[in-house]
């Protein structure tokens, strides 16, 4: 199980906690002067806790769904009588399984400055090692549908052919060349920073892509790390979830970083003291800002209105246009509040 979460990003903790299992350190405490009924279903789950760790491809949600099954036979099949013992063992499983989603695995640690650049070398080094191992990337390698390229060519703007692209790389932008006409639907959607999953879907079926491809490129392209794919269920619809595809997920670290900062003048960049002055000479939200800073209180006017109202593009083919139209707003409250960054009061 370790192996295999280790692919997910597990959490040092649940780490520690599976090896004690493996070692059998703990279980055995717990297994011993079993009776022979619930002996088998003890040695069961420590069975279960090894034999996962076969494959280091299994998916995060595969796992824990794997072993929620597998609680649920055992309280079932142990004697009311010993209901304490297996509750105490049940509830390490639980809270290691919570902690494994929210704690990452450290894979280095190391000392770097970015005024002397001390630690660079081996940072570069470190990463290139971690790039290369299949148990931490096991999509490296992997043969893709030239499909799955185009729709990740798109999101991230286009490149033109040049000398220093792969020949991956070079093969989509033909691909792309070829079906140039049919392709324009998707290069326009894949052109917003984040769009709903059925209108990808659609515009993909306009370039010939059928709904099962558009779906599996996408949750590839999760998986890797090239967009986002975000499911958020609205407290006024019913309970309808809406899925959207952030197609640069560096959009939203960049919004972030409008919102949550160091308050002090000195620790923020020209940009966000940029914000603030021209906030600040507005004079409306003067007092709002103050309220961020100080408290990590902010009204949604302000949010829309100055923190994602202000900045612009410095330069490129959208020098001057708004980073954050007023039309992603709603889609990145969504996040934020989904991954713990913003409460309302």
């Amino acid at each position: 199980l370790r192996e295999r979460l280790g692919s997910a990003r597990d959490g040092l903790r649940y780490r520690e906690f599976l090896r004690e299992q493996r070692d059998g350190t703990s279980l055995q405490r717990k297994l011993a002067s079993k009776p022979r009924r619930s002996q088998d279903v003890y040695e069961s789950l420590r069975a279960q806790l090894k034999c996962l760790g076969s494959s280091s491809t299994l998916r995060m949600e595969d796992v824990h769904r794997e072993m929620a099954e597998l609680e649920q036979q055992a309280v079932e099949a142990v004697p009311e009588q010993e209901r304490g013992r297996l509750d105490l063992l049940l509830s390490e499983v639980a809270e290691a399984r919570r902690r494994s989603v929210l704690f990452f695995r450290p894979l280095f640690c190391t000392g770097v400055s970015n005024k002397t650049g001390y630690g660079l070398e081996k940072l570069r080094s470190v990463f290139s090692e971690a790039v290369e191992n299949r148990e931490l990337f096991p999509e490296i390698g992997t043969a893709l549908p030239l499909s799955y390229g185009m729709l990740m060519h798109f999101a991230e703007g286009g490149r033109d052919a040049g000398e220093h692209l792969t020949g991956w790389e070079r093969a989509v932008i033909k691909h792309v060349e070829e079906r140039r006409g049919g392709t324009e639907p998707l290069r326009k959607v894949c052109a917003e920073p984040v769009v709903t999953l059925e209108d990808l879907r659609k515009a993909a079926a306009r370039c010939d892509m059928e709904e099962g491809e558009i779906n599996s490129a996408v949750r590839f392209l999760h998986t890797a790390g090239s967009v986002l794919l975000h499911a958020h269920t609205p407290d006024d619809a019913g309970g309808k979830t809406v899925e959207r595809v952030f197609l640069r997920p560096q959009w939203i670290v960049d919004a972030v970083k409008f919102v949550v900062r160091e308050a002090r003048e000195e620790d923020v960049n020209e940009e966000l003291r940029e914000m603030d002055r021209e906030i600040r000479k507005g004079g409306v939200y003067g007092d709002a800002l103050d309220d961020l800073l100080q408290r990590g209180e902010l009204s949604e006017s302000f949010l829309r209105q100055c923190l994602w109202g202000i900045p612009t593009h410095k330069s490129g083919a959208a020098e001057g246009k708004r980073k954050f139209p007023d039309k992603t707003h709603d889609a990145l409250l969504e996040v934020l509040q989904d991954f713990g960054l913003l409460r309302k009061c």
